[in-house]
């Protein structure tokens, strides 16, 4: 009795279990699939989000959705948008700066999710632009305009993070995740501390070098100035004075600094970064 009713379950379970489509991205900018972004928004909202990933290198994405049980069976709006961002790999792999908004009207459900390198602090302003920007706009149905300024408000809240993304680190000790930035910082760290003592290890072999006008030695010096700081999109310039103290020799020359580079590219891939949850949500 007990292996025909097995028998019968193994046969009736494919029948009743739920199918799920399938929730990929078609641009690392908006995925709009619940068609409630009006197309100037949308185009607007884009450029913002290009400029974002030209200048701060900041894997920035929105996606709306109808409702989560078209996707998964996961109803906890948390787990499911962690999930969904990990999958997905937003943000660059070495820093984990990426963020998520996700809309989803039926369920009445938002989401900001963070990246691993970000502070816990920053979820307590992701909550205050859903508090007051996102939630009294979805209760009014300007789903559009309130994604628009909801991504404006997150941009701007998130700018101080961004002034030096290369070594973005959380403060906070939550989840294994969070320590991969500090490990990260340990790194480059280690490589710019490289970096300054082979300058000056450099230097003081430059220094004794006879002076190329009067040949005294001892007496020469070397300076470095960075007079434009590279970006993602140009290179940056560095002027290098060397001068002799004894004779007043001086000589100047200018070297170009390379530009940053980023992990991934927007136009058609994210850069492979993780979150641990942190973010915030909001319902309506």
């Amino acid at each position: 009795m007990i292996r025909i009713l097995a028998l019968l379950f193994a046969l009736t379970a494919p029948l009743n279990a739920q199918e799920f489509e399938p929730l990929e991205y078609q641009s690392t900018y908006i995925n709009d699939y619940a068609n409630i972004i009006a197309p100037d928004d949308k185009d607007r909202i884009t450029q913002s989000l290009k400029d974002l990933y030209t200048e701060k290198g900041v894997e920035f994405t929105v996606l709306t959705i109808d409702r989560k049980s078209r996707y998964s069976s996961e109803a906890n709006l948390e787990r499911f948008a962690t999930d969904l961002f990990n999958k997905w790999g937003i943000g660059n792999a070495d820093r984990n700066d990426g963020v998520l908004l996700l809309v989803i009207p039926e369920d009445r459900e938002v989401r900001i999710e963070l990246g691993a390198g970000y502070d816990i602090v920053y979820d307590g302003r992701m909550l205050r632009v859903i508090d007051v920007t996102l939630l009294p706009a979805f209760r009014a149905g300007n789903f559009s305009e309130g994604i628009e300024q909801g991504v404006t408000e997150i941009i701007d809240r998130l700018d101080v993070a961004w002034q030096d993304t290369e070594a973005l680190v959380p403060t906070n000790n939550i989840g294994f995740d969070r320590l991969v930035p500090y490990v990260m910082a340990a790194l480059f760290g280690g490589f710019f501390l490289f970096a300054l003592l082979k300058n000056t290890v450099a230097d003081a072999l430059y220094r004794r070098q006879p002076c190329p006008n009067c040949g005294a030695r001892g007496t020469l010096r070397r300076t470095r100035t960075v007079m434009r700081q590279p970006t993602y999109s140009s290179t940056g310039l560095r002027r290098i004075r060397q001068y002799c103290t004894s004779c007043g020799w001086n000589e100047e020359s200018d070297q170009s600094i390379s530009r940053r580079t980023k992990s991934g590219s927007s136009s058609g891939s994210f850069g492979g970064g993780r979150s641990s949850g942190g973010g915030a949500s909001g319902r309506w």
